[in-house]
């Protein structure tokens, strides 16, 4: 689906044909005006609803309408609620923004001679990026769904990275970039993600950091590739004081426990089954826990790159491979086997 970015009216291209979309009416309290982004997708584009329609229908996608019928127009209802407002976001990636600016900023020198131990860096609006974000207000580049990088991010762990200086090559520099994880930024065709590591090819994570005036009235500084793929021009900015990178790829124990908590406290106001206490099926201690001490261990357990990772891994084991502390009487355990 290819959509034109105009705010009431779009055109659709699905297998060559071309068709017309305007905004349509509310129905059951949902406004289908605008446009909207599916959150879970990495693109970065908007569609209108009747975009989503004719996607569904492409994908043979559908599902019940109000009068139980099945059709495209259903499925893209149901993918429609599950997207976010193009305005709404707008709003919400300019405070961002705005957040991420009040931030001191790093010089280009300070940045190349490692002054700071961690950075973020904020895209800067109209200039070129691979990873997908906000194109009318700078997101910071950072560690997105499952690893890849986008720039969304704002003041907070996915954005805090470390620039490692390799060689100086005056005005510019070799280096690799590293997240909180300790993963490297790495770049294969035009897929960037921070799965790199000290074994992958070294033109693969290995970037040139040239000193650039973008008309900003500051230095910022453009990150390429070999080869001359540019990943995006960026403006360096300081960190606060609890997302520092006290080391290479690490953040203080304290800010991750704290911050897996509030995501974690969040997720169980927002979904009642993930209250009580729940015990692994092969647990042979037979210990209950929360929730939230589940996405703790997940998190330590399986290395999860985000905290968005814990919390899906998290919600998994709770959902499949525990049973709810309430039930548990019901089960009755025979060599290692659950009836």
């Amino acid at each position: 689906i290819e959509s034109a970015r105009r705010p009431t009216s779009c055109t659709v291209t699905v297998g060559g044909c071309s068709f017309g979309a305007s905004g349509m009416a509310s129905m059951d309290g949902v406004s289908l005006h605008g446009r909207r982004r599916y959150k879970w997708s990495s693109c970065s584009g908007y569609y209108c609803f009747q975009d989503f329609v004719q996607f569904c229908a492409q994908e043979g996608f559908e599902k019940p309408q109000e009068d139980g019928t099945w059709s495209a127009r259903g499925g893209a209802l149901e993918l429609w609620a599950d997207c976010v407002d193009e305005a709404e976001e707008e709003e919400l990636m300019r405070r961002q923004a705005e957040e991420v600016q009040a931030l001191p900023a790093l010089s280009f020198e300070a940045l190349a001679v490692g002054a700071s131990p961690s950075v973020m860096l904020q895209s800067v609006p109209g200039a070129l990026a691979l990873p997908p974000g906000p194109a009318k207000c700078g997101g910071c580049l950072s560690v997105g769904t499952h690893g890849t990088a986008d720039c969304w991010g704002g003041v907070s762990t996915r954005s805090a990275l470390t620039v490692e200086v390799l060689a100086a090559f005056p005005p510019s520099y070799k280096a690799r970039i590293r997240c909180f994880s300790g993963g490297l930024l790495r770049l294969v065709g035009s897929e960037v993600h921070f799965h790199g590591s000290e074994a992958d090819d070294p033109d693969t994570t290995t970037f040139e950091l040239l000193p650039r005036d973008f008309g900003i009235g500051r230095t910022v500084l453009t990150i390429a590739a070999k080869g001359g793929a540019i990943v995006g021009t960026f403006e360096a900015h300081v960190p606060p004081p609890e997302l520092t990178l006290h080391h290479v790829g690490v953040v203080s124990p304290e800010e991750c426990i704290r911050q897996l908590r509030v995501r974690a406290c969040e997720a169980i106001q927002a979904d009642p089954t993930l209250q009580g206490r729940r015990r692994h099926m092969q647990d042979v201690s037979e210990h209950y826990y929360g929730f939230e001490d589940v996405v703790l261990w997940a998190a330590q357990m399986y290395r999860c790159g985000t905290e968005a990772d814990a919390l899906e891994l998290a919600q998994a084991l709770w959902k499949f491979a525990c049973i709810c502390e309430a039930e548990d009487q019901v089960w009755t355990v025979v060599d290692d086997m659950i009836l």
